[in-house]
């Protein structure tokens, strides 16, 4: 894990880079958010976790989905959203 987080480094360091412009874009503060759930493979590393963490000022971050999954059905709802032959209702 060492020699992968030491030749890695600089890629982990810009993690936080596209956090900041998305709340930026959404026009969110870090204040409004409730929680942070890790999402994806990647966020599985440790040093990920604690670059996310500190870019959000957190403690910890939500771990109680499964990432996988969420990715898989997100995709799905998405593709339903496109087809004409599923009907899938907007969220108020």
């Amino acid at each position: 894990r060492k020699e992968f987080e030491a030749m890695a480094a600089s890629l982990m360091d810009r993690v936080a880079n596209p956090i900041k412009e998305a709340l930026t874009k959404a026009g969110v503060k870090l204040a409004d958010l409730n929680t942070v759930i890790p999402f994806g493979g990647v966020s599985r590393i440790p040093r990920i976790q604690e670059v996310v963490q500190k870019a959000t000022k957190r403690e910890t971050l939500n771990k109680s989905i499964n990432a996988d999954e969420a990715a898989v059905l997100g995709a799905a709802f998405y593709g339903a959203t496109m087809s004409s032959r599923f009907q899938v209702r907007g969220i108020d």
